[in-house]
C-alpha cells in the first residue's frame, strides 16, 4: 500500500467525522509519513496499522472529545465596595457653626502671631543687610582715612567689620527661622483644626 492510498481509505473511513477533524488527522498522518522517509514506508504503515484501525482510534477520541462537557467560566470576582467616607458629618457642621464665635477669633490670633513672628524675622533680614552695607560704606571710609590718620582708619575697618558680622549673623538667623519656624507654626495650626473635624467625620 503507498502512501496515498492509505490516506484515502482513512479518509473515507473517517467521513463521520467533520471536514476540520479529518482535515486534521489527514493532515496529521501524512506529516507523520513523510518524517518517517519513503524508505521506511512499510515499516510505518505495519505500525499504525489499517486504515480503519486507525480511524477507529480516531473516531473514539474524537467521540470522548465530544462528551466532555465544556468547563464553566468563573465569574471574575469584583472587589467588595469599600464604604464612602463623608468628609464632615451634619453633626461636626452644626458643632463649628456653633463654636464658630470661639474658634474664629482664636484663628484669626494664631494667625496674626504667626504674621507678626514673620514680620519680626523679615526685619531680621532688612536689618541685616542694611548693616552689612553700611559695614561695607565705613570699610571704604576707614580706608580712605587711614591715608591721614591710620589709628582712626583701623578702628573705623575694626567697627565696620564687627556691624558685617552681625549683619550676616542676622540674616542667617531670619532666613532660617523664616524656613523652619514659620512652617512648622502653619502645619501645627492646620493640624489642630483638622482633628476635630476628621474626628465629626468619622462619628
Amino acid at each position: 500500500m503507498t502512501k496515498r492510498e492509505f490516506l484515502e481509505a482513512l479518509n473515507d473511513e473517517l467521513l463521520p467525522l467533520s471536514e476540520d477533524e479529518r482535515s486534521a488527522a489527514i493532515k496529521y498522518y501524512s506529516d507523520y509519513i513523510d518524517d518517517a522517509g519513503e524508505e521506511n514506508l512499510a515499516a510505518v504503515l505495519e505500525e499504525l496499522g489499517s486504515p480503519s484501525q486507525v480511524a477507529a482510534s480516531i473516531k473514539a477520541d474524537a467521540e470522548i472529545g465530544r462528551n466532555v462537557p465544556p468547563q464553566p467560566k468563573q465569574a471574575p470576582q469584583q472587589a467588595a465596595p469599600q464604604p464612602k467616607r463623608n468628609g464632615m458629618s451634619a453633626w461636626g457642621l452644626v458643632l463649628l457653626i456653633v463654636l464658630s464665635p470661639v474658634w474664629i477669633p482664636l484663628l484669626a490670633a494664631v494667625g496674626g502671631i504667626i504674621l507678626g513672628l514673620f514680620g519680626t524675622f523679615i526685619g531680621m533680614l532688612v536689618a541685616g543687610v542694611v548693616m552689612v552695607l553700611v559695614a561695607i560704606a565705613m570699610i571704604i571710609i576707614g580706608i580712605i582715612t587711614m591715608l591721614e590718620t591710620p589709628m582712626v582708619g583701623l578702628l573705623l575697618i575694626g567697627v565696620s567689620m564687627l556691624i558685617a558680622g552681625i549683619g550676616v549673623l542676622m540674616v542667617l538667623v531670619s532666613v532660617f527661622l523664616c524656613a523652619t519656624v514659620i512652617p512648622a507654626m502653619v502645619r501645627g495650626v492646620v493640624r489642630i483644626f483638622r482633628r476635630p473635624a476628621s474626628q465629626s467625620g468619622t462619628a
